[in-house]
Parts: C-alpha cells; sequence; structure tokens
C-alpha cells in the first residue's frame, strides 16, 4: 500500500512522487533541502578555506543547523544530499575548538614572521600586541585551553628574543584619549538630580515619615480585610506562610516591596551609569571628529556567560552576524546601527570603547584608506 515517507499517510490510491512524498508534502520536503543543501554547500567552501576566523565558525554552525534540518528527512529515509546529513554532523560538530587553535596558529605564525623582519622597535611591538589580542580573542571561545598555551609560549619566547618586554610594558593603551578643554562641562550637564534623589530615596526609605506612611496604608488594609473576612488558612495557602496576623502579613508586603524598589532602583542606577559612561565616550568621539579624526570603536565588557544576552554575543563577535562582520570592532557607522537596532539594554556589562584606526585596521585586516 503506497505511503508516504513524511507524514505517514497511506491508501490505495494515493499518489506518490519519486522520493515516495504525497503531494501535500512533496513540494514542502523538496523545497527545504534544496534550501539547505545550498546553503550547506556555500558553508562547506568557507568553514574550509576561509581565512577569517569568525566567519569559519559562523559556517561552522549554520552548516550544522542545516545538517540537523535535513537529518529529520534522513531518519525517514527520504534522498537528501551526499554526504549525508548524519556524516556531516559528526564531521563538523567536534571541530569548534580546533578550528579556533589552527586559525589562531596561522594568525599568530603570519604575524611574529611580520614583526621578525620589522625594523623599529615600535613596529615590532605593534605586531606582538596584536598576536596577543588575537590568542586573548581566542581564549574567550574554547573551554580547553591547552593547545593555546603553545601559542603564549612563543609569543612569550620571540618578546624574549627581540628584548621587547621593556618596550612592550611602556607602549601606550590603545584607547583614544582626547584632550577637551570643555568636556568636563559637558559632562556635568548629563548629571541627572532625579538619579540622585531616587538614590537618595533607596537609603532613606525607612525614615519616620515613610513608616507613618506604610502605617497609615496597613491600618486602612487591615480594615479591608477583616471585612473581607478572610482567614488565617486563606492566608496561609496564598503565601505559602503561617501568619499570625494581618500586620505581620502586610509587614512581609511591605519589605516584598521594599526588596522590589530597592532593585529597581539599583538597576536604574546601573543602567544610568552606563549609559553616562556611554554618552561621555561619545562626546569625546565627536570632538575627535570635529578635528578630523575618524572614530572606530571595540565593543568591551564582561566574558560570555550564561547571563550574556544575544545581542552581545553578537557585539563581541561570539555569535556571528552579517551585519557587523568585524565585532566586536566597529565602524563609527556600525555602533550607531548597532545601539539603534538594540536600543537600552538594562543592566548591560558591556560598552563601545574608542580605539585608534591604527588599531582597527590591525584587528580586522580592513583597510581605512578608502
Amino acid at each position: 500500500m503506497p505511503k508516504c515517507k513524511f507524514c505517514g499517510k497511506k491508501g490505495f490510491f494515493l499518489s506518490l512522487s519519486s522520493n515516495d512524498l504525497c503531494n501535500k508534502c512533496n513540494p514542502i520536503v523538496v523545497s527545504k533541502i534544496t534550501g539547505s543543501a545550498r546553503i550547506i554547500q556555500d558553508c562547506l567552501n568557507l568553514v574550509d578555506d576561509s581565512k577569517k576566523l569568525d566567519v569559519r565558525l559562523g559556517r561552522r554552525k549554520l552548516l550544522l543547523e542545516h545538517a540537523e534540518i535535513l537529518l529529520e528527512f534522513e531518519n525517514k529515509n527520504i534522498n537528501t544530499i551526499e554526504p549525508l546529513p548524519s556524516e556531516l554532523i559528526d564531521e563538523y560538530a567536534p571541530l569548534h575548538d580546533k578550528i579556533v587553535v589552527e586559525v589562531t596558529e596561522t594568525d599568530l605564525t603570519n604575524i611574529l614572521a611580520k614583526a621578525k623582519k620589522a625594523v623599529t622597535e615600535k613596529t615590532k611591538v605593534k605586531y606582538v600586541k596584536k598576536a596577543i589580542n588575537k590568542l586573548n580573542y581566542a581564549k574567550k571561545l574554547i573551554e580547553n585551553k591547552t593547545e593555546l598555551f603553545v601559542l603564549e609560549d612563543r609569543i612569550h619566547s620571540f618578546v624574549d628574543s627581540e628584548n621587547l618586554k621593556t618596550a612592550l610594558e611602556k607602549q601606550p593603551t590603545k584607547a583614544v584619549k582626547t584632550n577637551d578643554r570643555n568636556l568636563e562641562k559637558k559632562i556635568e550637564k548629563l548629571t541627572e538630580p532625579k538619579l540622585i534623589d531616587l538614590y537618595e530615596n533607596k537609603k532613606n526609605i525607612n525614615n519616620e515619615s515613610h513608616i507613618s506612611e506604610i502605617k497609615k496604608h496597613i491600618n486602612v488594609i487591615s480594615k479591608k480585610v477583616k471585612n473581607a473576612n478572610i482567614t488565617d488558612k486563606m492566608i496561609e495557602d496564598i503565601t505559602g506562610y503561617k501568619i499570625n496576623n494581618i500586620v505581620e502579613l502586610l509587614n512581609i508586603t511591605k519589605e516584598v516591596a521594599l526588596q522590589s524598589l530597592n532593585g529597581f532602583a539599583s538597576t536604574y542606577m546601573n543602567t544610568s551609569r552606563s549609559m553616562l559612561s556611554q554618552k561621555v565616550s561619545d562626546l569625546s568621539a565627536e570632538n575627535y571628529k570635529e578635528e578630523g579624526g575618524v572614530v572606530y570603536w571595540e565593543y568591551f565588557g564582561a566574558l560570555p556567560d550564561e547571563k550574556t544576552r544575544d545581542e552581545c554575543l553578537m557585539g563581541l563577535g561570539v555569535q556571528p552576524s552579517g551585519s557587523y562582520p568585524n565585532a566586536p570592532f566597529f565602524t563609527d557607522d556600525e555602533k550607531i546601527g548597532f545601539q539603534s537596532e538594540f536600543g537600552i539594554r538594562w543592566n548591560c556589562r558591556h560598552e563601545f570603547n574608542q580605539i585608534t584606526e591604527d588599531y582597527y585596521e590591525e584587528m580586522t585586516g580592513n583597510s581605512t584608506d578608502e
């Protein structure tokens, strides 16, 4: 009896395609297989041949996602692609760390070779710092860092052999420092009295006026609760606590409310402080642009963990994005686009830090001469 391999529908008069699919399933399945097959083929070329770490990791992830889509069809004995989806998963799923180490090793080899050929100490140090940043980025991406220790030793050996340790320690930070006499005045204008008031209210929440006000509300609510004939058993069923009297219940409610208020105030404070810090950086960048400079940024902050939002993973370059291919390094337009797309992120632990044009070019490999 004819039976569709995908939906399981069967019947003596059921019409099937060459793939043993019914008329309803055939176009859907064929479309999914064709689309995923094309994406997988594109990914295979880049995963194996690209010189950029983020491209290889991003394409590997995309390849595995579409291999999982096709695996459903393979498991139902529907013809898909060669190699089979299951074979692709077996081959590429374990490759994440290997790709990180492989690309990082190649990059460091090339960078240190350029450093070796460099004539001046300043140029040698520039290449060494680039190698260190490449290595630190790789460390963020993998759990088992053992294989990276060998690469780290290569950098240390090069620094020692070239007597660069002292020069490396004296190298200025990558952040741009702009001298602006009016910057302090501009910062002062950003101070929000309401923010300070909120913080003061948070600290003084238990002063006499607040306590008196809370007691008034407790008395009013107590009368309403008594009139409603709410029993201790009902309160215990609702709250999970054995409450001796209504005042005790309302005092607990007050504490919960105060905790919520304190939590909100802390969130507001942390976010406002972060926004203020970013605004200061933005003002400095505006002054830099007014002087004819071109602005570039690095997205930095806490290392990725279970609390890191998806957009922050994107900004850090851990989660590949077509819109921000060089993350965590951004042009000024890309930074503006990122901030516009994701808006205010409460309690975010990451910010944009202005970097030099040379540093951006070194880290991304993109020429800024255009």
